[in-house]
């Protein structure tokens, strides 16, 4: 919701109480609110993957971060900061999925403990895909990468299929963005190299 909208929103409100709505006023808030935060979800996930791309990983799980309070917050229908707040930080320090305490001693980044996130994880976007995200691509894909993280190899495999099965069909940047981002986690010098270049090769084969 852009500032024109929110401003917009707030003169409705303001006359709907004046006219004693007093219901229609705090729905139509209740709407500007919910929509602000998605928008602020997605600036924060736009702004991790930005500083990611310019190399300032903590930075950019940092975004990231604050992107998936805001998913939290709303009950958005996303994960796309919960995950990548975990994937950058294994970008970070590859060795934090066998050592959780690794990340204590990156200072800026408050201490997360990524096998565990990415467990909870896994269970939260198969919830979702079962329910309020089903033949959504995007929780499938997540699903995907967060299960191969996991180790989790059937579970991935689950995943793709959902993912290439979703309709509509998930677009070719879909594929090249989950590809790429299991490739970059697959170069890493990690327990969970295999199953990512497992995974990796499931989906290209996936989209042909």
């Amino acid at each position: 919701m852009d500032e024109l909208t929110v401003s917009a929103a707030k003169q409705r409100a303001q006359t709907l109480r004046g006219q004693g709505d007093l219901d229609g006023a705090a729905e139509t808030l209740r709407h500007a609110i919910d929509h602000v935060g998605r928008g602020l979800a997605d600036l924060h996930g736009i702004l991790g993957g930005t500083l990611r791309q310019k190399g300032d990983l903590a930075a950019a799980a940092a975004a990231y971060d604050e992107g998936a309070r805001i998913e939290s917050h709303y009950r958005l229908p996303s994960s796309y900061n919960a995950l990548n707040r975990l994937a950058t930080r294994i970008l970070l320090a590859p060795g934090v999925l066998a050592s959780p305490d690794v990340l204590r001693r990156e200072s800026r980044l408050e201490f997360v403990d990524v096998p565990r996130a990415l467990s909870d994880l896994q269970r939260q976007v198969q919830a979702q895909l079962d329910g309020p995200r089903a033949s959504d691509f995007w929780a499938a894909g997540d699903l995907a990468v967060t299960a191969a993280l996991n180790d989790d190899l059937d579970g991935a495999t689950r995943a793709v299929q959902a993912f290439a099965a979703c309709s509509p069909a998930p677009p070719g940047f879909a594929y090249d963005a989950y590809g790429q981002t299991l490739e970059a986690l697959a170069r890493l010098d990690t327990p969970r190299r295999a199953t990512l270049e497992r995974v990796k090769g499931l989906l290209r084969a996936r989209k042909g």
